[in-house]
């Protein structure tokens, strides 16, 4: 039997070289019971759509990066919903969803960083509003 590799496949094994901000768009959620089984981890998948002019970051179009928060953890997700939101602070005591950022473009910031088993991975460590810090 043949195999055959998506395009989405073979960039995502690129890592990012100069970590910089990035336009994301989110296209893809999931929720995985944590190790616990006491709560959910919400897994968030987004494809760089655009990339800082004057720089060599444009082998990242198209690279999928994948995010992992915790329901517990809602001071993770918060930078996440606010940026999202336009920069304005989610209100309080209101339920959000994660499914609901699929289909939203934001900027954020990529560096390389490690899974748990050591491997190298793309991560997103902060947010901000699309085109606040991506200029492509």
């Amino acid at each position: 039997m043949a195999i055959r590799f998506s395009e989405s496949t073979i960039k995502s094994g690129f890592l990012v070289v100069e970590p910089d901000w990035y336009g994301v768009k989110f296209v893809k959620h999931m929720e995985k019971d944590s190790k616990d089984k006491k709560s959910k981890n919400h897994i968030l998948v987004a494809d760089v759509i655009a990339c800082n002019e004057g720089e060599d970051t444009s082998k990242m179009l198209g690279v999928p990066v994948t995010i992992l928060i915790n329901e517990k953890a809602d001071w993770a997700a918060l930078p996440l919903f606010k940026a999202a939101n336009g920069g304005e602070d989610p209100e309080a005591d209101v339920d959000y969803e994660f499914k609901d950022l699929v289909g939203v473009e934001l900027d954020a910031y990529i560096q390389r960083g490690k899974r748990q088993d050591g491997t190298s991975q793309n991560e997103m460590i902060e947010f901000s509003p699309r085109g606040l810090n991506c200029k492509g």
